[in-house]
C-alpha cells in the first residue's frame, strides 16, 4: 500500500493534469447537451411569448440551472485539478530552489576552505610566487 501511495505522489501533476484535460473535454460534451436543453426551454418560453401567456421566472430559472449545473461544475472541478497539479509542481520546485542553494553555500565554503590551506601549505614549503592563485 505504501509503494502505491508513494508511486501516486510521485506522478500526482501528471495524474491530475490528465484528469483536468479528460474533464474539460467531458465539460465540452456537457456543455453540447445543456446547449441542446436549453433550445428546448427557449422553444417554450417563446410559445408562450406568442400565446401571450405568463412566463414563469421561477422556473425559467430552474431550469436554466439545472441545464447548465453540471457543465460548470465539471470545468471547476477540471480546473481545480490542474491548479492543483501546479501547486505540486511550484513546492516540488521551491524544495529543489533551497537544495541548491544549501548545496552551492557548502560548495563554495569547502572551496574556501580548500584555497586556505592550499595556499598556506604552499607558501610553507615553497618560496614559489602564488599571487595568481
Amino acid at each position: 500500500m505504501e509503494k502505491v501511495a508513494f508511486n501516486y505522489k510521485k506522478k500526482e501533476p501528471l495524474i491530475m493534469t490528465a484528469v483536468g484535460i479528460v474533464g474539460f473535454a467531458a465539460t465540452a460534451v456537457l456543455a453540447y447537451r445543456a446547449r441542446v436543453r436549453l433550445l428546448k426551454s427557449l422553444k417554450k418560453l417563446k410559445l408562450a411569448a406568442n400565446v401571450k401567456w405568463k412566463v414563469p421566472v421561477g422556473e425559467t430559472v430552474f431550469r436554466v440551472v439545472k441545464a447548465v449545473s453540471p457543465t460548470v461544475t465539471m470545468g471547476l472541478l477540471s480546473t481545480g485539478a490542474i491548479l492543483r497539479s501546479y501547486h505540486v509542481l511550484t513546492g516540488r520546485n521551491a524544495l529543489l530552489a533551497s537544495a541548491l542553494a544549501s548545496a552551492t553555500q557548502a560548495n563554495h565554503k569547502l572551496r574556501k576552505q580548500i584555497r586556505e590551506q592550499y595556499l598556506s601549505d604552499l607558501m610553507r614549503n615553497s618560496s614559489v610566487n602564488v599571487k595568481k592563485l
